[in-house]
Protein backbone atom coordinates (compact mmCIF):
# COMPACT_ATOMS: atom_id res chain seq x y z
CA UNK A 1 0.00 0.00 0.00
CA UNK A 2 1.43 3.38 -1.02
CA UNK A 3 1.61 5.90 1.82
CA UNK A 4 0.82 9.26 0.18
CA UNK A 5 2.32 12.37 1.73
CA UNK A 6 -0.03 15.24 2.37
CA UNK A 7 0.48 18.51 0.53
CA UNK A 8 1.72 20.13 3.76
CA UNK A 9 4.29 17.35 4.32
CA UNK A 10 5.57 17.69 0.76
CA UNK A 11 5.98 21.46 1.17
CA UNK A 12 7.75 21.01 4.53
CA UNK A 13 10.21 18.46 3.06
CA UNK A 14 10.89 20.66 0.04
CA UNK A 15 11.59 23.74 2.16
CA UNK A 16 13.75 21.68 4.55
CA UNK A 17 15.88 20.48 1.63
CA UNK A 18 16.38 24.04 0.36
CA UNK A 19 17.35 25.32 3.80
CA UNK A 20 19.83 22.47 4.36
CA UNK A 21 21.29 23.08 0.89
CA UNK A 22 21.72 26.77 1.72
CA UNK A 23 23.45 25.90 5.03
CA UNK A 24 25.77 23.43 3.24
CA UNK A 25 27.14 26.38 1.33
CA UNK A 26 27.78 28.71 4.28
CA UNK A 27 28.80 26.34 7.11
CA UNK A 28 31.22 24.08 5.24
CA UNK A 29 31.94 21.82 8.25
CA UNK A 30 30.92 18.25 7.36
CA UNK A 31 30.91 17.09 11.00
CA UNK A 32 28.54 19.90 12.04
CA UNK A 33 26.36 19.38 9.00
CA UNK A 34 26.06 15.62 9.52
CA UNK A 35 25.64 15.81 13.31
CA UNK A 36 23.18 18.66 13.61
CA UNK A 37 21.99 20.31 10.38
CA UNK A 38 21.11 17.53 7.94
CA UNK A 39 18.84 15.80 10.46
CA UNK A 40 16.71 18.92 10.99
CA UNK A 41 13.19 18.74 9.64
CA UNK A 42 10.49 21.38 9.29
CA UNK A 43 7.29 20.19 10.98
CA UNK A 44 5.32 23.43 10.75
CA UNK A 45 5.47 26.78 9.04
CA UNK A 46 3.21 29.83 8.89
CA UNK A 47 3.39 33.51 7.98
CA UNK A 48 5.58 34.40 10.99
CA UNK A 49 7.62 31.33 12.02
CA UNK A 50 9.15 27.98 11.14
CA UNK A 51 9.33 25.02 13.56
CA UNK A 52 12.20 22.54 13.18
CA UNK A 53 12.42 19.08 14.75
CA UNK A 54 16.00 18.17 15.80
CA UNK A 55 17.40 14.78 16.85
CA UNK A 56 18.79 15.44 20.34
CA UNK A 57 18.97 17.84 23.24
CA UNK A 58 22.65 18.37 22.45
CA UNK A 59 21.83 19.22 18.83
CA UNK A 60 19.16 21.66 19.97
CA UNK A 61 21.62 23.38 22.34
CA UNK A 62 24.41 23.65 19.73
CA UNK A 63 22.07 24.89 16.99
CA UNK A 64 20.47 27.56 19.15
CA UNK A 65 23.83 28.73 20.51
CA UNK A 66 26.06 28.54 17.44
CA UNK A 67 24.03 28.25 14.24
CA UNK A 68 20.67 29.93 14.78
CA UNK A 69 21.67 33.11 12.93
CA UNK A 70 22.82 31.06 9.94
CA UNK A 71 19.52 29.15 9.96
CA UNK A 72 17.53 32.41 10.16
CA UNK A 73 19.53 33.64 7.17
CA UNK A 74 18.67 30.44 5.26
CA UNK A 75 14.99 30.71 6.23
CA UNK A 76 14.83 34.29 4.97
CA UNK A 77 16.43 33.23 1.68
CA UNK A 78 13.96 30.36 1.12
CA UNK A 79 10.79 32.18 2.27
CA UNK A 80 11.79 35.60 0.85
CA UNK A 81 11.14 37.29 4.20
CA UNK A 82 12.52 37.12 7.75
CA UNK A 83 10.77 34.57 9.99
CA UNK A 84 11.42 33.38 13.52
CA UNK A 85 12.70 29.82 14.08
CA UNK A 86 11.95 27.36 16.87
CA UNK A 87 13.61 23.99 17.54
CA UNK A 88 11.86 21.06 19.22
CA UNK A 89 12.83 17.48 20.07
CA UNK A 90 10.98 14.46 18.75
CA UNK A 91 9.27 13.89 22.10
CA UNK A 92 8.07 17.50 22.05
CA UNK A 93 6.43 17.22 18.64
CA UNK A 94 3.20 15.67 19.91
CA UNK A 95 2.88 18.45 22.51
CA UNK A 96 3.56 21.04 19.85
CA UNK A 97 1.04 19.50 17.44
CA UNK A 98 -1.56 19.40 20.22
CA UNK A 99 -1.03 23.11 20.79
CA UNK A 100 -1.19 23.79 17.03
CA UNK A 101 -4.52 21.91 16.75
CA UNK A 102 -6.19 24.84 18.48
CA UNK A 103 -7.25 26.82 15.43
CA UNK A 104 -6.47 30.45 14.90
CA UNK A 105 -9.52 32.26 13.52
CA UNK A 106 -9.20 33.07 9.83
CA UNK A 107 -10.55 35.71 7.40
CA UNK A 108 -12.55 37.53 10.10
CA UNK A 109 -12.61 41.32 9.59
CA UNK A 110 -12.19 43.19 12.86
CA UNK A 111 -14.05 46.24 11.55
CA UNK A 112 -17.46 44.51 11.62
CA UNK A 113 -18.86 44.21 15.13
CA UNK A 114 -22.29 43.68 16.69
CA UNK A 115 -21.93 47.11 18.29
CA UNK A 116 -21.84 48.74 14.85
CA UNK A 117 -24.70 46.70 13.40
CA UNK A 118 -27.89 48.76 13.37
CA UNK A 119 -30.83 46.75 14.60
CA UNK A 120 -34.08 47.81 12.93
CA UNK A 121 -37.45 46.31 12.06
CA UNK A 122 -36.25 44.51 8.93
CA UNK A 123 -33.35 42.70 10.61
CA UNK A 124 -34.36 42.44 14.28
CA UNK A 125 -35.10 38.70 14.25
CA UNK A 126 -31.87 37.84 12.45
CA UNK A 127 -29.89 40.05 14.83
CA UNK A 128 -31.38 38.40 17.92
CA UNK A 129 -30.69 34.92 16.55
CA UNK A 130 -27.15 35.85 15.52
CA UNK A 131 -26.24 37.13 18.98
CA UNK A 132 -27.60 33.98 20.64
CA UNK A 133 -25.77 31.72 18.20
CA UNK A 134 -22.52 33.64 18.75
CA UNK A 135 -22.84 33.27 22.52
CA UNK A 136 -23.68 29.55 22.32
CA UNK A 137 -21.85 28.12 19.26
CA UNK A 138 -23.06 24.63 18.43
CA UNK A 139 -26.39 24.88 20.21
CA UNK A 140 -28.29 26.10 17.13
CA UNK A 141 -26.57 24.48 14.17
CA UNK A 142 -26.87 25.11 11.33
CA UNK A 143 -28.06 28.70 11.39
CA UNK A 144 -29.34 29.64 7.91
CA UNK A 145 -29.80 33.30 6.92
CA UNK A 146 -31.56 34.39 3.74
CA UNK A 147 -30.70 37.90 2.60
CA UNK A 148 -30.64 39.93 -0.59
CA UNK A 149 -27.32 41.51 -1.46
CA UNK A 150 -26.44 44.78 0.23
CA UNK A 151 -28.50 44.37 3.42
CA UNK A 152 -25.67 43.77 5.88
CA UNK A 153 -25.39 39.99 5.97
CA UNK A 154 -21.59 39.98 5.48
CA UNK A 155 -21.28 42.48 8.35
CA UNK A 156 -23.37 40.11 10.44
CA UNK A 157 -21.19 37.10 9.61
CA UNK A 158 -18.00 38.91 10.61
CA UNK A 159 -19.70 40.27 13.75
CA UNK A 160 -20.52 36.69 14.75
CA UNK A 161 -16.92 35.71 14.02
CA UNK A 162 -15.56 38.50 16.21
CA UNK A 163 -17.87 37.51 19.06
CA UNK A 164 -16.69 33.90 18.73
CA UNK A 165 -13.08 35.07 19.05
CA UNK A 166 -14.02 37.22 22.05
CA UNK A 167 -15.33 34.18 23.96
CA UNK A 168 -12.15 32.24 23.25
CA UNK A 169 -13.26 30.05 20.35
CA UNK A 170 -12.29 29.94 16.67
CA UNK A 171 -14.11 30.80 13.46
CA UNK A 172 -13.37 30.94 9.75
CA UNK A 173 -15.15 33.08 7.14
CA UNK A 174 -15.53 31.18 3.86
CA UNK A 175 -16.03 33.00 0.56
CA UNK A 176 -17.51 30.69 -2.13
CA UNK A 177 -15.19 31.42 -5.05
CA UNK A 178 -12.08 31.06 -2.89
CA UNK A 179 -13.49 27.83 -1.47
CA UNK A 180 -14.08 26.42 -4.98
CA UNK A 181 -10.54 27.31 -6.09
CA UNK A 182 -9.09 25.58 -3.02
CA UNK A 183 -11.15 22.44 -3.73
CA UNK A 184 -10.03 22.45 -7.38
CA UNK A 185 -6.40 22.82 -6.33
CA UNK A 186 -6.71 19.87 -3.93
CA UNK A 187 -8.39 17.78 -6.63
CA UNK A 188 -5.50 18.44 -9.02
CA UNK A 189 -2.95 17.39 -6.40
CA UNK A 190 -4.62 14.00 -6.02
CA UNK A 191 -3.88 11.47 -3.31
CA UNK A 192 -5.28 12.46 0.05
CA UNK A 193 -5.27 16.18 -0.74
CA UNK A 194 -9.07 16.58 -0.85
CA UNK A 195 -9.53 14.55 2.33
CA UNK A 196 -6.85 16.60 4.07
CA UNK A 197 -8.48 19.80 2.85
CA UNK A 198 -11.86 18.78 4.29
CA UNK A 199 -10.20 17.74 7.54
CA UNK A 200 -8.54 21.15 7.86
CA UNK A 201 -11.93 22.65 8.80
CA UNK A 202 -12.45 20.28 11.73
CA UNK A 203 -10.32 22.42 14.02
CA UNK A 204 -12.68 25.43 13.85
CA UNK A 205 -15.54 25.91 16.29
CA UNK A 206 -17.59 27.93 13.80
CA UNK A 207 -17.77 27.92 9.99
CA UNK A 208 -19.21 31.05 8.35
CA UNK A 209 -20.33 30.41 4.74
CA UNK A 210 -21.14 33.51 2.69
CA UNK A 211 -23.25 33.48 -0.53
CA UNK A 212 -23.55 29.70 -0.57
CA UNK A 213 -25.91 29.88 -3.55
CA UNK A 214 -22.81 30.44 -5.72
CA UNK A 215 -21.73 26.84 -5.08
CA UNK A 216 -24.79 25.33 -6.77
CA UNK A 217 -24.09 22.78 -9.57
CA UNK A 218 -20.39 22.50 -8.69
CA UNK A 219 -20.36 18.74 -8.13
CA UNK A 220 -16.86 18.20 -6.71
CA UNK A 221 -17.08 21.30 -4.55
CA UNK A 222 -20.51 20.29 -3.24
CA UNK A 223 -19.27 16.83 -2.31
CA UNK A 224 -16.51 18.35 -0.18
CA UNK A 225 -18.87 20.99 1.20
CA UNK A 226 -21.35 18.39 2.42
CA UNK A 227 -18.60 16.41 4.14
CA UNK A 228 -17.35 19.52 5.92
CA UNK A 229 -20.80 20.71 7.02
CA UNK A 230 -21.96 17.23 8.04
CA UNK A 231 -18.86 16.61 10.11
CA UNK A 232 -19.15 20.00 11.81
CA UNK A 233 -22.77 19.48 12.83
CA UNK A 234 -22.30 15.87 13.93
CA UNK A 235 -19.47 16.97 16.20
CA UNK A 236 -21.66 19.56 17.91
CA UNK A 237 -19.99 22.53 16.23
CA UNK A 238 -21.57 25.57 14.61
CA UNK A 239 -22.28 26.17 10.93
CA UNK A 240 -23.70 29.49 9.74
CA UNK A 241 -24.89 29.79 6.14
CA UNK A 242 -25.94 32.89 4.22
CA UNK A 243 -27.71 32.83 0.88
CA UNK A 244 -29.66 35.23 -1.30
CA UNK A 245 -32.71 32.96 -1.06
CA UNK A 246 -34.32 30.61 1.42
CA UNK A 247 -32.96 27.06 1.45
CA UNK A 248 -35.99 25.55 -0.27
CA UNK A 249 -35.46 27.84 -3.30
CA UNK A 250 -31.77 27.06 -3.85
CA UNK A 251 -30.93 25.62 -7.27
CA UNK A 252 -28.12 23.18 -8.00
CA UNK A 253 -28.19 21.56 -4.56
CA UNK A 254 -29.28 17.98 -3.86
CA UNK A 255 -32.17 17.45 -1.45
CA UNK A 256 -29.76 16.24 1.24
CA UNK A 257 -28.28 19.76 1.37
CA UNK A 258 -31.68 21.39 1.76
CA UNK A 259 -32.60 18.92 4.51
CA UNK A 260 -29.32 19.72 6.28
CA UNK A 261 -29.71 23.48 5.86
CA UNK A 262 -33.18 23.55 7.43
CA UNK A 263 -32.35 21.13 10.25
CA UNK A 264 -31.31 23.97 12.53
CA UNK A 265 -32.76 27.47 12.76
CA UNK A 266 -33.47 29.88 9.90
CA UNK A 267 -34.25 33.55 9.52
CA UNK A 268 -34.45 36.21 6.83
CA UNK A 269 -33.27 39.79 6.52
CA UNK A 270 -36.37 41.46 5.11
CA UNK A 271 -36.54 44.42 2.77
CA UNK A 272 -36.00 47.61 4.80
CA UNK A 273 -38.44 50.51 4.71
CA UNK A 274 -37.59 54.21 4.80
CA UNK A 275 -37.63 54.38 8.61
CA UNK A 276 -35.23 51.44 8.84
CA UNK A 277 -32.84 53.14 6.43
CA UNK A 278 -33.04 56.43 8.34
CA UNK A 279 -31.86 54.60 11.46
CA UNK A 280 -28.91 53.14 9.54
CA UNK A 281 -28.22 56.47 7.83
CA UNK A 282 -27.93 58.27 11.17
CA UNK A 283 -25.39 55.68 12.33
CA UNK A 284 -23.34 56.16 9.15
CA UNK A 285 -23.46 59.95 9.48
CA UNK A 286 -22.40 59.72 13.08
CA UNK A 287 -19.41 57.59 12.10
CA UNK A 288 -18.42 60.17 9.45
CA UNK A 289 -18.87 63.02 11.98
CA UNK A 290 -21.56 64.62 9.80
CA UNK A 291 -23.81 65.70 12.70
CA UNK A 292 -27.01 63.68 12.02
CA UNK A 293 -28.80 65.52 14.83
CA UNK A 294 -28.57 68.72 12.76
CA UNK A 295 -30.05 67.29 9.56
CA UNK A 296 -33.50 68.28 8.37
CA UNK A 297 -35.87 65.35 8.60
CA UNK A 298 -36.75 65.73 4.93
CA UNK A 299 -33.07 65.57 4.01
CA UNK A 300 -32.72 62.30 5.93
CA UNK A 301 -35.87 60.96 4.27
CA UNK A 302 -34.59 61.96 0.84
CA UNK A 303 -31.43 59.86 1.22
CA UNK A 304 -33.24 56.95 2.86
CA UNK A 305 -36.10 56.60 0.38
CA UNK A 306 -33.69 56.69 -2.57
CA UNK A 307 -31.54 53.92 -1.08
CA UNK A 308 -34.01 51.46 0.41
CA UNK A 309 -32.66 48.28 -1.16
CA UNK A 310 -28.99 48.46 -0.27
CA UNK A 311 -26.96 49.60 2.72
CA UNK A 312 -23.95 49.82 0.41
CA UNK A 313 -25.85 52.31 -1.76
CA UNK A 314 -26.66 54.27 1.38
CA UNK A 315 -22.96 54.35 2.29
CA UNK A 316 -22.19 55.57 -1.24
CA UNK A 317 -24.70 58.41 -0.83
CA UNK A 318 -23.08 59.46 2.46
CA UNK A 319 -19.64 59.51 0.82
CA UNK A 320 -20.97 61.64 -2.03
CA UNK A 321 -22.39 64.19 0.40
CA UNK A 322 -19.15 64.19 2.39
CA UNK A 323 -17.18 64.84 -0.80
CA UNK A 324 -19.30 67.83 -1.84
CA UNK A 325 -19.41 69.40 1.62
CA UNK A 326 -15.94 68.67 3.01
CA UNK A 327 -14.70 72.23 2.51
CA UNK A 328 -17.77 73.81 4.11
CA UNK A 329 -17.47 73.46 7.88
CA UNK A 330 -20.72 75.33 8.42
CA UNK A 331 -22.85 73.46 5.89
CA UNK A 332 -26.51 73.04 6.79
CA UNK A 333 -27.86 69.66 5.78
CA UNK A 334 -31.22 70.80 4.49
CA UNK A 335 -33.36 69.06 1.91
CA UNK A 336 -32.42 71.69 -0.69
CA UNK A 337 -28.67 71.31 -0.08
CA UNK A 338 -28.72 67.51 0.00
CA UNK A 339 -31.10 66.97 -2.93
CA UNK A 340 -29.05 69.33 -5.13
CA UNK A 341 -26.03 67.09 -4.63
CA UNK A 342 -27.98 64.30 -6.32
CA UNK A 343 -29.74 66.47 -8.89
CA UNK A 344 -30.14 64.63 -12.21
CA UNK A 345 -28.09 61.71 -10.86
CA UNK A 346 -29.39 58.39 -12.15
CA UNK A 347 -30.55 56.06 -9.40
CA UNK A 348 -28.53 52.91 -8.74
CA UNK A 349 -30.07 50.03 -10.77
CA UNK A 350 -30.45 48.02 -7.55
CA UNK A 351 -32.87 50.70 -6.33
CA UNK A 352 -35.25 50.20 -9.25
CA UNK A 353 -37.59 47.97 -7.30
CA UNK A 354 -41.38 47.42 -7.48
CA UNK A 355 -41.70 48.96 -4.01
CA UNK A 356 -39.94 52.14 -5.16
CA UNK A 357 -42.24 52.46 -8.17
CA UNK A 358 -45.38 51.85 -6.09
CA UNK A 359 -44.30 54.47 -3.54
CA UNK A 360 -43.51 57.08 -6.20
CA UNK A 361 -46.81 56.54 -8.02
CA UNK A 362 -48.69 56.71 -4.70
CA UNK A 363 -46.96 59.98 -3.80
CA UNK A 364 -47.64 61.44 -7.26
CA UNK A 365 -51.39 60.75 -6.97
CA UNK A 366 -51.50 61.64 -3.24
CA UNK A 367 -52.77 58.23 -2.18
CA UNK A 368 -51.26 55.53 0.02
CA UNK A 369 -49.32 52.42 -0.91
CA UNK A 370 -52.21 50.42 0.55
CA UNK A 371 -54.62 52.17 -1.83
CA UNK A 372 -52.57 51.08 -4.84
CA UNK A 373 -51.99 47.49 -3.79
CA UNK A 374 -55.45 46.96 -2.27
CA UNK A 375 -58.72 45.58 -3.65
CA UNK A 376 -60.71 48.81 -4.14
CA UNK A 377 -62.18 49.30 -7.62
CA UNK A 378 -62.61 53.07 -7.32
CA UNK A 379 -61.62 54.78 -10.56
CA UNK A 380 -59.22 57.21 -8.87
CA UNK A 381 -57.34 54.21 -7.42
CA UNK A 382 -57.51 51.81 -10.37
CA UNK A 383 -55.65 54.16 -12.72
CA UNK A 384 -52.63 54.70 -10.40
CA UNK A 385 -52.62 50.94 -9.74
CA UNK A 386 -52.50 50.16 -13.45
CA UNK A 387 -49.79 52.79 -14.00
CA UNK A 388 -47.67 51.27 -11.24
CA UNK A 389 -48.09 47.82 -12.77
CA UNK A 390 -47.21 49.17 -16.21
CA UNK A 391 -44.06 50.94 -14.97
CA UNK A 392 -42.86 47.87 -13.06
CA UNK A 393 -43.21 45.80 -16.20
CA UNK A 394 -41.56 48.41 -18.44
CA UNK A 395 -38.70 49.48 -16.17
CA UNK A 396 -37.83 46.31 -14.28
CA UNK A 397 -39.18 43.70 -16.67
CA UNK A 398 -40.10 41.04 -14.10
CA UNK A 399 -42.78 38.44 -14.87
CA UNK A 400 -46.51 39.08 -14.61
CA UNK A 401 -46.98 36.55 -11.80
CA UNK A 402 -44.15 38.14 -9.82
CA UNK A 403 -45.70 41.60 -10.28
CA UNK A 404 -49.00 40.23 -9.02
CA UNK A 405 -47.41 39.39 -5.67
CA UNK A 406 -46.94 43.12 -5.02
CA UNK A 407 -50.62 43.80 -5.69
CA UNK A 408 -52.38 41.54 -3.25
CA UNK A 409 -51.61 38.33 -5.11
CA UNK A 410 -53.42 39.24 -8.33
CA UNK A 411 -53.06 36.59 -11.04
CA UNK A 412 -50.98 37.06 -14.18
CA UNK A 413 -53.99 37.61 -16.46
CA UNK A 414 -55.09 40.60 -14.35
CA UNK A 415 -51.58 42.08 -14.56
CA UNK A 416 -51.43 41.55 -18.33
CA UNK A 417 -54.79 43.27 -18.69
CA UNK A 418 -53.57 46.29 -16.67
CA UNK A 419 -50.43 46.64 -18.82
CA UNK A 420 -52.44 46.45 -22.05
CA UNK A 421 -54.99 48.94 -20.72
CA UNK A 422 -52.32 51.60 -20.05
CA UNK A 423 -50.59 50.86 -23.34
CA UNK A 424 -53.84 51.48 -25.27
CA UNK A 425 -54.77 54.57 -23.26
CA UNK A 426 -51.42 56.29 -23.81
CA UNK A 427 -51.96 56.18 -27.58
CA UNK A 428 -55.03 58.41 -27.31
CA UNK A 429 -54.46 60.27 -24.02
CA UNK A 430 -51.54 62.72 -24.22
CA UNK A 431 -51.97 63.80 -20.58
CA UNK A 432 -51.61 60.19 -19.41
CA UNK A 433 -48.55 59.69 -21.61
CA UNK A 434 -47.00 62.85 -20.11
CA UNK A 435 -47.78 61.70 -16.56
CA UNK A 436 -46.20 58.29 -17.14
CA UNK A 437 -43.12 59.90 -18.70
CA UNK A 438 -42.79 62.16 -15.65
CA UNK A 439 -43.20 59.21 -13.29
CA UNK A 440 -40.60 57.18 -15.16
CA UNK A 441 -38.13 60.06 -14.79
CA UNK A 442 -38.84 60.24 -11.05
CA UNK A 443 -38.33 56.51 -10.66
CA UNK A 444 -34.94 56.64 -12.38
CA UNK A 445 -33.56 59.70 -10.57
CA UNK A 446 -33.26 60.70 -6.94
CA UNK A 447 -36.48 62.27 -5.74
Amino acid sequence: MVNHLSNVEIINKSNTAMIVSYLDGIIGDEMVLNSFIRDMEIISQNSTSVIFQVNSEHAKEIIEKEYKNAILQAVESVFNKPLSAKFVLGREVSLFEKKESVAVSKNISKKFLFEDYVKAGFNSEVFEMATRVAENPGKYSPFYIASKSGLGKTHLLHAIGNKIIEIGKSAIYIEPNRFTKDVQKAAQEGGNAISNFADSYKKYDVLLFDDIQNLGDRSVTLKVLFEIINNQIENGKQVIIVSDKVAQELSGFESRFITRFISGISSKIKEPNTNDMIMILKKKLEKEEMRPEEWENEALSFIARNNTSSIRALEGAVKRIAFYTENDKHVKYTYVVVSNIFKDLAIDPSELTPVRIINIVASYYRITKKDITGKSRKKDLVLPRHIAIYLIREIIGIGYTEIGKYFGGRDHSTIISAVKSIDRSMKIDKALKLAISSLEQRVKTAT
